[in-house]
């Protein structure tokens, strides 16, 4: 066995046995949350079956959880609109304008 002699070489042993790492989209971490969930097959393999931990199955279950709460929490109904500051405050004062030519005009 040789030992590397620059950086270069040392990366590049390290990064020969290094798998690389798996992105899973939402559509796929969906399903392998309700194959889980059905519990007719074990969850172990299922996720020998497509590479992943068992910390990668509770943090999806977690991301499911967190993301079913946030769209139950929505209440139903026209969302109320909110005005950025800078624009209430240049109503506000057109507004007393408006009420101190309203008050003056009526004396």
């Amino acid at each position: 066995m040789s030992v590397p002699s620059n950086k270069d070489e040392l990366k590049q042993s390290f990064s020969q046995g290094k798998k690389k790492r798996r992105i899973l989209g939402s559509e796929k971490k969906f399903q392998i949350f309700l194959e889980c969930q059905r519990g007719d097959t074990p969850a172990g393999e299922i996720l020998r079956r497509e590479g992943l931990f068992s910390t990668d199955l509770v943090r999806i279950r977690k991301q499911v959880k967190e993301v079913a709460l946030a769209r139950l929490s929505v209440r139903p109904g026209i969302p109320k609109k909110s005005v950025a500051s800078h624009n209430y405050n240049a109503l506000k004062r057109v507004a007393l304008q408006d009420a101190i030519v309203v008050s003056a005009w009526q004396r």
